[in-house]
């Protein structure tokens, strides 16, 4: 006995071998059906990507009379997105370090009232102390202006050295999940951590290669 398309009735008919090979191909095509869409929701289109908010605008920053083992924080690398959407920021690294600089956190924050104004005055502040998130997944999701005015992400970092000499690294290079994909990209400025007092001693004013690395 055979049932409707609703499968609550047996269908009375003659011809059952004929109902009987619709319903298999029905059933069948219903299958491939489903196979396509989730294939479909599964594949997607390609999700936004990450790139630097103000490129070729990039330079040095620095901090005078550091000293080892001490947090400096900076939060002058802009994030901004080419399409609409989100990605997660999973790991951060130093380019090229010197002198032992290393990375201890990393956030990300919306700049301030839709410009690019920074959260940290001085360096020798901590991320949590001036606002950025410590915990949780570090989200980015403003479009690049001028697609749309709402201003960027700022990346903040700490950094640290291991003993007084200078110290320094060429950016840095953000990975980053976007979809199903993941991806990295270049971020200046370079970062120096310096000895002594004056801005203008030699390691202080050092020249950095600010370019993505190989």
């Amino acid at each position: 006995m055979l049932l409707d398309d609703q499968g609550q009735a047996p269908i009375q008919d003659g011809g059952n071998k004929e109902i009987l090979m619709r319903t298999r191909h029905t059933a069948a095509s219903a299958v491939l059906l489903s196979c396509v869409i989730l294939l479909g929701a599964c594949s997607g289109e390609p999700g936004p990507r990450l790139r630097d908010a103000a490129p070729g605008t990039g330079g040095i920053v620095g901090q005078i009379d550091t000293k080892a083992e001490t947090p400096y924080s900076f939060d002058d690398a802009t994030l901004c997105l080419v399409g609409p959407g989100s990605v997660t920021i999973e790991k951060v690294e130093i380019v090229a370090p010197t002198g032992g600089l290393r990375l201890g956190t990393f956030s990300v924050l919306p700049s301030k009232g839709g410009k690019v104004s920074n959260y940290i005055s001085d360096p020798r502040q901590r991320l949590d102390e001036v606002g950025f998130p410590t915990q949780g997944p570090m989200t980015v999701d403003r479009v690049c202006p001028p697609a749309s005015d709402g201003g960027v992400f700022l990346l903040g970092v700490e950094v640290t050295k291991p003993a007084d000499a200078t110290a320094s690294g060429s950016g840095f290079v953000v990975s980053y999940r976007s979809g199903e994909e993941t991806h990295r990209t270049y971020l200046p400025p370079g970062i120096v951590l310096c000895q002594g007092s004056d801005p203008d001693l030699p390691d202080c004013d050092r020249k950095l290669d600010l370019r993505p690395p190989p």
